[in-house]
């Protein structure tokens, strides 16, 4: 599966947006989202499945609310072991850590086993873990249950008895030390350290001399303001402290023997370990994109063969989320598109832009098999989706606003034969009204017989009245009372669009026969509080067509 949109196209939709709110907390489940591709055409039935077990998990998590919060956080301490696996593979010995983590690793995997185990009948085969009882009795030979390792006495006889020694001699050290640093305490008349340490500062002269003539201490150490001193050991304690020191010796001989002899038999699990890696990655996968489905309360997408678009009050999240900050609310859209033009017009301020946004969006999830935010959705898989919005100036490039929009036009009309979607926001504004007016009737002409679904949107008279183009209209500021706005705005100015745009039907309706763009300009720089006279010369004008009116291309 190829990118069906370049990343530009992908940040005018702000689908990166979407993608950062799925969080996979695994290492093994960021990298099933790094791969995400969208579902090409004729792969219909894959993307159902897809979204059929993405809701199955939603309906779990909504069910099973706490449990899921369990697996999520024993989900978070799980590490990237595969690194120690291949290490494993290739006869190289573990050290402790990666013994430490493995073993972490395999009683995570009986962890979500046992959480999991409820729900596995209702998840296809690839989700269900497989506990290694062998690692686990391995890895804890005591039964002990806990979470840290270390090499246990009971792997190796010789370890055990080799222990044992330097743990009895070990004591009788101590022993003798302690009755050392007794009778220097009584002797001196001062405390040492447990460890058999005295520091003692330079300006007590009296107090180093009789140190420096006691025989029962050595010199250890010393800053320029304190000298510290140590308890001598006797020649029978340097005869234990080799001994001891000859048994550690043994002791790590013992344990790197122990370390290659479980690497080995870690090694032979190699597959099955590497296998669960893969299924807890699904697995929080799956279960990210359920949560980023609950959050923007999305819905589960049809997909049809067919070569169509319907939106039943769609959302745009990113600017869902803004209206939120803003204490604002979202009005859904809605929209039926098929194959051919569709041409949205209506008032700045009216939405249409976000309403194209929301539509290649919409898609995009869709396609790559996500939830998404509307009431409904049906859709066919597309071979592309194109999208033009904003100011598309390149300065790298030296091309002008509307040099920039045609060379990003011919792209689109070269792949729109195929199934694919193409999204225009105000085609060729970047030029003069009149000539911007023909090409624009003119490329529409041209889309409205390919097989590509084309919206687009304009303020240019009669494109939405060709023939075979559909016209819908922003709802705009229709039926409201002018005077009645323009008075709430003059008592508060610094909120007037903010108040326009309360008031605002951002909703799509067909538009009627001969439909001609909506002049909701002139209402809302009437509102917004422009001079009387300058919009009385702007409608005698309009009235006129001085210098404004366009012909109409058939």
């Amino acid at each position: 599966m190829t990118a069906i949109a370049p990343d530009k196209v992908l940040g005018i939709l702000d689908f990166n947006y979407v993608m950062d709110r799925i969080l996979p907390v695994t290492p093994y489940g960021r990298e099933f989202k790094k791969d995400m591709k969208p579902f090409a055409r004729g792969r219909e039935e894959e993307l159902r499945d897809h979204l059929d077990v993405i809701e199955t998990i939603l309906e779990l998590i909504r069910d099973n609310r706490l449990t899921f919060i369990e697996i999520r956080t024993i989900m978070h301490d799980v590490k990237d072991l595969r690194q120690s696996m291949h290490r494993a593979g290739k006869g190289i010995s573990l050290n402790m850590v990666e013994l430490f983590e493995l073993k972490a690793f395999v009683f995570q995997v009986r962890h979500l086993y046992e959480k999991m185990e409820p729900f596995t009948s209702r998840l296809p085969e690839q989700f269900g873990l497989i506990p290694l009882e062998c690692l686990e009795r391995l890895l804890d030979p005591e039964n002990a249950g806990s979470k840290s390792f270390y090499i246990y006495d009971s792997y190796s006889e010789d370890l055990k008895h080799i222990r044992k020694k330097k743990h009895i001699l070990e004591n009788e050290f101590t022993a003798k030390q302690k009755e050392l640093i007794k009778k220097a305490q009584e002797d001196l008349g001062l405390n040492f350290r447990p460890g058999g340490e005295i520091t003692v500062s330079k300006n007590q002269r009296d107090l180093l001399e009789a140190i420096e003539e006691y025989e029962g201490l050595s010199y250890l150490s010393e800053s320029y303001i304190n000298i510290t001193f140590k308890v001598k050991p006797t020649p029978e304690m340097d005869a234990l402290k080799q001994q001891i020191e000859t048994l550690r010796g043994m002791e790590q001989e013992e344990e790197e023997n122990i370390r290659a002899k479980l690497t080995g038999e870690i090694a032979e699990y190699r597959e099955e370990l590497l296998a669960n890696t893969g299924r807890i990655g699904l697995l929080d996968f799956y279960i990210a994109l359920a949560y980023f489905a609950r959050e923007i309360k999305g819905t589960k997408p049809g997909i049809t063969a067919a070569d169509m678009v319907s939106i039943k009050n769609g959302r745009h999240p990113l600017v869902e989320e803004r209206l939120k900050e803003d204490n604002e609310e979202y009005q859904p859209v809605s929209i039926s598109v098929d194959k051919g033009v569709t041409v949205i017009t209506g008032a700045n301020m009216g939405g249409k832009s976000v309403s194209l946004k929301m539509v290649g969006l919409l898609v995009l999830m869709a396609q790559y098999g996500m939830f998404v935010p509307a009431e409904e959705m049906l859709m066919g898989l597309k071979d592309f989706v194109y999208a033009s919005m904003g100011d598309t100036q390149s300065v790298q490039t030296g091309l002008s606003t509307f040099g920039a929009e045609v060379s990003d036009m011919i792209e689109a009309l070269d792949k729109s034969s195929r199934y694919g979607l193409i999204l225009i926001d105000e085609l060729a504004r970047g030029t003069n009204p009149r000539e911007g007016h023909a090409i624009c009737a003119a490329i529409v002409k041209y889309l409205v017989r390919k097989n590509s679904i084309c919206i687009i949107t304009t303020h240019f008279d009669g494109i939405g009245n060709l023939e075979g183009v559909k016209h819908l209209q922003v709802g705009g500021l229709k039926g409201i009372d002018t005077a009645e706005l323009k008075s709430t705005i003059a008592g508060d100015p610094s909120r007037g669009v903010e108040i326009i745009r309360k008031h605002m039907d951002f909703r799509l309706y067909p538009a009627g026969e001969d439909a001609s763009v909506p002049r909701d300009a002139i209402k809302i720089a009437s509102l917004m509080g422009l001079r009387e006279d300058i919009l009385d010369t702007a409608m005698d004008i309009l009235g006129h067509g001085d210098g404004s009116s366009v012909p109409f291309l058939r």
